[in-house]
């Protein structure tokens, strides 16, 4: 029996604003010291804080997976909506669109 998994649109918003917050910070300390710019899911210290989030608050993945699983579903939905980021297997990176959208003084995250 597959679960049907419901995160609500307040956590999504949560996750994605700080995620893409996390994600600029590391773009730009990577451009500063000609660094890849390009990122391991893993390299980001909210991940696990929202996995943890998520599973204490009841939300639970497809058949039980992790609550990592549902923050890069989340992400991926978030990156084909948006177009701001791309999402490839582990490795997450900014688009153009998305580095134009850092450098304004009043970033627009929302992914709802």
């Amino acid at each position: 029996m597959i679960r049907v998994v419901t995160i609500s649109n307040r956590d999504k918003e949560m996750i994605i604003w700080n995620f893409m917050e996390e994600l600029c910070d590391k773009y730009l300390y990577a451009r500063e010291n000609n660094l890849p710019t390009d990122f391991n899911i893993k390299d980001f210290s909210n991940m696990n804080t929202f996995s943890k989030y998520l599973l204490r608050r009841g939300v639970s993945g497809v058949n039980g997976s992790s609550g990592d699983a549902l923050v890069l579903v989340t992400l991926k939905k978030y990156a084909e909506s948006k177009g701001l980021i791309t999402v490839g297997g582990d490795i997450i990176a900014l688009t153009e669109k998305g580095i134009a959208e850092r450098h304004k003084n009043h970033h627009d995250w929302d992914g709802i």
